[in-house]
């Protein structure tokens, strides 16, 4: 059945992302199986390519190369691309320049970055590349045994994502020949749950696919209840990062090992577990990987951020990119014997979960998904902290470009989003600081609870900004 969705279904229904679907994947099948040094090539080529690509096309790094002294023909396999990074703030006040000439506006396709530390930002796809970072995506989950038209139970949150409302056609699509059953975990209860265990023994998918620290939540509701379910045979969490005892949870519960997998809405889904599980493999066809020394971690270790070169994206090209992520690196060679640069742990999206007077949770992401919706279209707030100091307090910390006028315009804004994430009336505190900075794990961290769960006393990991101004 894989062989009829990644070949026939898939293209045909939607032919825009998914046409040559089935080649694309055995391109990289046969780049997973080449001898080290050929693998190493043609990823050196790719970035080349892409080099040359951005310095003839792109104004912004035409004019960034002329700086630095550098050109693409001078770059070397193994070398750092010498080039200041890109952060998401360049691509808000670059974006123009950044984008192409080699392609017109019907060509390209619009996506932003994530928001789960920034306000987003629009950035563009070529339609080429939106077909690459589909089949790698597709592959990674092959890698872990899920393929197209697997049985699979999709616990997400992100509204965007999720057809609230689908018409009969596109429910006959995703049920009937995609076999994918959504599972919104926009907040969480136990009547959520509950739902979430019908819809896993009514379906009784191979496949669970989706936020991890929900998942871990849903595991520990099952057993706490002695509840029986389902085992799915694939478990593959992604979007929240899992602590190790999150994740012998899950394992422990359904009976299936854990995969994790890394991407973001910047770069796409660019690494995952490999069958050992000590740690996430960045695939050399989709990125250029750097690790640059950020600090140390608690525990003594070094923190690094990760920044990315999108090899696939040609409309917008992401070269030396921020992914504002923190992670952890691991010397020990990893016993699958891949070459593929790999961590330890991903730092960085740490969102923790609302509680509700009544018991109810609201994953952070699902939180981050919200503003998201909102946040694309702010021109003057850049950056945004939500922290929940009682059941029914929010506090927003925020920086901003523009003169309190603009700004209160948007705060309002937040303000009803978070209204309507919540349910329930809060009272919501708007503070103005001159920066967020990262806590002592090197996380970047949008959403904070200082509200514990039953029973359970936080010691919230927060660090304090500077405070300028305060508004209500």
């Amino acid at each position: 059945m894989s062989w009829i969705h990644n070949n026939l279904i898939l293209p045909l229904a939607e032919p825009e992302r998914h046409w040559g679907l089935g080649r694309r994947l055995r391109e990289l099948e046969r780049f997973d199986k080449l001898p080290e040094s050929e693998q190493r090539a043609e990823s050196s080529a790719k970035v080349m390519r892409l080099l040359t690509h951005a310095y003839d096309t792109v104004p912004y790094y035409r004019q960034v190369f002329d700086e630095a002294g550098f050109h693409p023909s001078e770059w070397t396999q193994g070398q750092n691309i010498p080039i200041p990074l890109t952060s998401r703030d360049t691509l808000r006040v670059q974006q123009d320049q950044m984008v192409s000439r080699r392609y017109r506006a019907e060509q390209l396709q619009s996506a932003s970055t994530g928001g789960t530390t920034n306000t987003p930002v629009r950035l563009w796809r070529d339609i080429e590349g939106l077909r690459q970072k589909i089949a790698l995506q597709y592959h990674l989950n092959r890698t872990a045994g899920y393929d197209q038209g697997d049985p699979t139970l999709l616990i997400w949150g992100a509204q965007r994502d999720l057809e609230m409302n689908p018409s009969w056609k596109r429910k006959f699509y995703d049920e009937q020949l995609m076999h994918h059953f959504t599972a919104p975990a926009g907040q969480i209860s136990d009547l959520i749950f509950q739902r979430f265990r019908d819809r896993l023994n009514e379906r009784q998918p191979k496949v669970m696919f989706g936020y991890g620290v929900t998942m871990a939540r849903f595991a520990q509701y099952l057993e706490s209840n002695h509840l029986s379910h389902h085992n799915p045979k694939v478990i593959i969490v992604t979007a929240e990062a899992i602590t190790a005892p999150e994740r012998e949870y899950i394992e422990r519960v359904f009976q299936c090992r854990v995969t994790d997998q890394y991407g973001s809405r910047d770069v796409g889904m660019v690494a995952m577990n490999c069958e050992h599980h000590t740690g996430m493999h960045f695939h050399p066809a989709g990125c250029l990987t750097e690790f640059v020394h950020h600090g140390t971690a608690p525990d003594g270790g070094a923190i690094h951020r990760l920044i990315i070169t999108d090899l696939m994206n040609y409309g917008m090209p992401l070269i030396r990119y921020d992914t504002g992520d923190c992670v952890l690196l691991d010397d020990v060679q990893c016993p699958c014997g891949r070459w593929y640069p790999r961590v330890k742990t991903v730092l960085g999206r740490a969102l923790d979960t609302f509680i509700l007077a009544d018991g109810t949770e609201i994953p952070g992401l699902a939180m981050a998904n919200q503003l998201l919706l909102l946040t694309h279209s702010f021109r003057y707030i850049i950056q945004l902290q939500v922290i929940q100091k009682d059941y029914d307090k929010v506090q927003v910390r925020y920086v901003t470009s523009g003169s309190n006028e603009e700004t209160e315009r948007e705060l309002a804004q937040v303000s009803t989003a978070l209204q309507r994430a919540f349910k329930v009336a809060i009272r919501c505190t708007m503070v103005k600081v001159q920066d967020i900075p990262r806590a002592a794990s090197g996380k970047l961290r949008l959403c904070i609870s200082e509200v514990p769960r039953p029973g359970q006393t936080i010691t919230p990991e927060v660090t304090e900004a500077p405070q300028v101004a305060s508004a209500v």
